[in-house]
């Protein structure tokens, strides 16, 4: 009973209820939704590395479309007003085009469908919103059904490839699937962005009417360099690394052992709570006297910086539009 009450308690979050100028050495922004799984797995991430990512110097949101039924900790409402606010315009697809009962339980990229730009909308917001909270040097894109190896990313992000860090337009995460290594694009989830980049993203996505890019696809994943393009940038950043992320802990032979927080950065798809917990428990011992070692030869850069255009050899999102997933009718307000 003490429990609930002070889950009550504790308010939402809403487009202004950070102080701004705050401080984070990563914002860690995480996607969710107000069904029963989520909300599991929220608390699960609350138990396991949320409190070594804050001790660390960095800060966790969770991301939702309207409020939660329970009101939690560190949750964001990103409605209509807060979304505008965060994308600092109203050119993007309102939450009532898009929010059917009977999709409330697909994951967010897909219920919304191919050739909606809602998912970019609310992923870009979420962005804009840290940004307009923040002081942060990393803006992390994450799903809550991943082990964040924090000790691990924190030592990463103060080595090559991403120190000295500086204006730097970076992006970074795993070209899981072979259209993303056709489209120079990353998972989405562990998608990690440089403050320059989140910065260029935000106002090139707030821009987009003003310039004639590439189709674009259904995730931020897959459109992040299309929009990219579309910034006035004369250098930017991406690197892939199969080694120290783990799409898939159910893949044969994926690090999943005692230590693996040791040699990853992140875990994904444990779909319980249950299963992230024990896994984070597995992951995260250390050993005695463990020193982080450099690891930029684990990164592989994926545009070709110095020789012609950055974006040579980089597809458009056109070809990646899963049909399998029909697209309601999305309308822009």
């Amino acid at each position: 009973m003490r429990l609930i009450v002070l889950l009550l308690l504790v308010p939402h979050i809403r487009a202004d209820g950070d102080a701004p100028n705050r401080t984070a050495v990563v914002f860690v922004a995480v996607p969710s939704q107000d069904i029963p799984a989520d909300a599991a797995l929220r608390q699960a991430v609350r138990q396991t590395w949320a409190p070594a990512l804050e001790r660390g110097g960095g800060a966790l949101r969770f991301f939702v479309e309207r409020p939660l039924r329970i009101r939690e900790e560190l949750v964001v409402v990103l409605d209509d007003a807060a979304l505008r606010a965060a994308l600092g315009h109203a050119r993007f697809v309102r939450t009532a085009s898009v929010a059917r009962e009977a999709l409330l339980d697909k994951p967010p990229d897909r219920k919304y469908g191919c050739g909606s730009t809602r998912w970019t909308d609310f992923v870009v917001g979420m962005a804009g919103w840290a940004r307009r909270h923040f002081r942060f040097d990393w803006w992390l894109r994450l799903d809550a059904d991943v082990v964040l190896c924090v000790e691990h990313t924190l030592a990463a992000l103060r080595r090559p490839p991403f120190a000295p860090l500086g204006a730097r337009v970076v992006y970074a995460g795993h070209a899981a699937h072979a259209y993303h290594r056709r489209l120079c694009a990353v998972d989405e989830f562990f998608l990690l962005l440089s403050a320059g980049a989140a910065r260029e993203l935000v106002r090139a996505w707030a821009g987009r009417a003003r310039w004639s890019g590439p189709a674009l696809g259904s995730t931020l994943a897959v459109n992040l360099p299309s929009i990219l393009r579309g910034a006035p940038l004369r250098s930017v950043e991406a690197y892939d690394s199969a080694r120290l992320l783990v799409f898939d802990v159910r893949a044969p032979g994926a690090d999943v052992g005692a230590g693996a927080c040791t040699r990853v950065l992140a875990l994904h798809k444990y779909k319980s709570p249950d299963a992230l917990i024990q896994a984070h428990g597995r992951a995260a011992r250390m050993p005695e006297n463990w020193a982080w070692q450099p690891t930029p030869a684990a990164w592989r850069p994926v545009l070709k910086n110095g020789s012609g255009s950055v974006w040579s050899g980089c597809d458009a999102p056109d070809p990646y539009c899963d049909r399998r997933h029909a697209a309601p009718s999305n309308k822009a307000g």
